[in-house]
């Protein structure tokens, strides 16, 4: 059967920033617990997509956030992006004040 490229879903749009959820082995149906990217055209394993993956239990956070709980990543992720503290493809930016950004919303 033929395949072709899916987007991934996209946790947030915020404060500029677009984040996606990883799959393992590309595989839609594969989502990662703890993995994402910022780069909407990420493939595993490709050194170009690899500096926009990060692991959200490697992201700061307040000692009470349990990262183990899938509810509670947005939070986090949300924070690294007020601190600046993803790797962004080209094209994007962080910033400052966007009226229009919404959480689940906007890329």
């Amino acid at each position: 059967m033929p395949q072709g490229w899916v987007d991934p879903e996209r946790i947030t749009s915020y404060k500029g920033v677009c984040v996606y959820h990883t799959y393992k082995d590309d595989e839609i149906d594969n989502r990662t617990t703890f993995g994402y990217t910022t780069d909407i055209n990420y493939v595993e394993g490709f050194e170009d997509s690899d500096k926009y993956f990060f692991d959200v239990r490697d992201l700061p956070r307040d000692e009470e956030i349990n990262v183990n709980d899938p509810e509670t990543h947005l939070k986090i992720i949300m924070d690294a992006i007020d601190k600046k503290l993803l790797v962004l493809p080209k094209g994007m930016k962080y910033a400052e004040d966007r009226e229009m950004d919404r959480v689940r919303g906007g890329c």
